[in-house]
């Protein structure tokens, strides 16, 4: 059985959450928190570590990226899942590079939730946005950097530059000194090599390859 770690300072939601994966028979929530400062002194004290840990990202005393950040560093065992009701990109950009293997949003269904958790403890990095639910493998790893080799120098400057969350592809293309539209064609392209379709999917892919460093 998986056993999970909650932290959320919302009471009711982690409540309803605890619920929702114990009830499926596969998941045991074993620590929970309504901050990162007291699910850090539970873990010391209990001397329970969980397998995944379900953080939201806004909470008071340490937020989901904190958190990450120093389970990265004093639990390396814990793979963490962040939770959101935002899904702006450049959320999602922080805690993926600060280790997080996974970033859902808090309007997905449930169905979706169990599915990240299995991937994640796959070994695999999640990311769900509305509904597009996206998963790499990192045993894939060297596949991928093997198709990032196919890619031309300015096709894996453009990837680079996509995975920062603040620059849209217009200000991509003035970065390059290039055309919209050949920024497009860039774009395009990496979609088609790559097997992605989206901003978010280039980020993960930069990521997973060491195009972008965690």
């Amino acid at each position: 059985m998986i056993t999970i770690g909650l932290i959320d300072d919302h009471e009711l939601f982690r409540a309803s959450l605890k619920l929702l994966l114990e009830s499926s028979g596969d998941f045991n929530v074993s620590v929970e928190a309504n901050n990162g400062l007291d699910f850090l002194k539970r873990i010391q004290v209990e001397k329970q570590v969980p397998d995944i840990v379900i953080t939201d990202f806004q909470m008071p005393k340490m937020n989901g990226k904190a958190i990450v950040e120093k389970l990265k560093t004093t639990c390396p065992s814990i793979k963490t899942i962040v939770l959101s009701a935002y899904e702006h990109d450049h959320l999602i950009h922080d805690v993926l590079v600060a280790g997080a293997c996974g970033f859902l949003s808090k309007n997905m269904k449930a169905e979706f939730l169990f599915k990240a958790i299995n991937q994640v403890v796959l070994g695999k990095l999640v990311l769900l946005r509305g509904d597009q639910f996206i998963a790499i493998d990192f045993s894939e790893r060297k596949l991928m950097q093997l198709k990032t080799t196919q890619l031309t120098d300015r096709q894996v400057e453009f990837l680079r530059l996509s995975a920062l969350p603040d620059l849209t592809y217009k200000e991509i293309a003035d970065y390059m000194h290039i055309s919209p539209k050949t920024a497009d064609r860039y774009r395009d392209e990496l979609f088609k090599k790559l097997g992605i379709n989206s901003k978010a999917g280039l980020l993960l892919y930069a990521i997973e390859t060491g195009l972008y460093s965690i």
